[in-house]
């Protein structure tokens, strides 16, 4: 098996079982596994401990986790598109807010002040049974490089906050928002909108729809 960096591996894991399955089978897993950057596990400690099989994570319903992960009830979350501003795009970039629910892998994007309630831990969200966390998002800049720049972002988080899929979830579009996804008026009219908060969309440019949930 090829060698791995240690920023890319999290070695030495345990599980006693109805975690994983052996992958392409349903087959539970027990015993020691390890975690690639990129979300997939292995049996053993680390590379080369034994035949390092592939693991499968399973799901709240017996299942494989889809790669198009549908957003599932987050108890009395409340959730709105959050989509960048004019000076979002002269700076260049902005911050993204997510919830995960523990344990289960469903990721939801939220506003920065439903974020802060659940770093706050405030009751007036589900914070005990759902985890927040943040990015950095490019906007601007050669395209190609932008994706880079935002791939590398996605999986940075993925490890360093153990978020199983979350490239799916984001779909793998390290480009969304791109500055060139937006029209080209002259420079001084994105100044002269009296709605600072504005955002300038083409006709062909289509966002995630939002989704509410009720409080519960």
């Amino acid at each position: 098996m090829a060698y791995y960096p240690k920023n890319k591996i999290k070695t030495h894991q345990y599980t006693d079982g109805g975690e994983y399955y052996f992958f392409g089978t349903t087959s539970e897993y027990k015993g020691n596994y390890f975690r690639l950057y990129n979300g997939r596990y292995f049996t053993g400690n680390y590379p080369n401990d034994g035949r390092n099989e592939e693991l499968t994570v399973i799901s709240r319903n017996g299942g494989e986790i889809p790669s198009d992960f549908t957003p599932l009830d987050l108890g009395n979350v409340k959730t709105s598109p959050f989509l960048p501003t004019p000076k979002d795009y002269e700076v260049g970039a902005f911050t993204r807010y997510f919830v995960v629910r523990r344990n289960q892998f469903t990721y939801y994007e939220v506003t920065k002040d439903e974020y802060t309630k659940y770093i706050r831990q405030d009751d007036s969200v589900s914070w005990v049974s759902n985890k927040p966390f943040s990015l950095n998002w490019t906007l601007k800049g050669d395209k190609n490089t932008v994706a880079q720049i935002n791939k590398n972002m996605v999986e940075m988080t993925e490890m360093k906050e153990e978020l199983y899929g979350f490239k799916f979830f984001l779909k793998e579009d390290y480009t969304q928002y791109h500055q060139s996804a937006l029209p080209s008026p002259p420079p001084e009219s994105l100044s002269s909108q009296s709605d600072p908060n504005s955002v300038f969309l083409s006709p062909s440019l289509t966002f995630p729809s939002s989704q509410y949930n009720s409080e519960i």
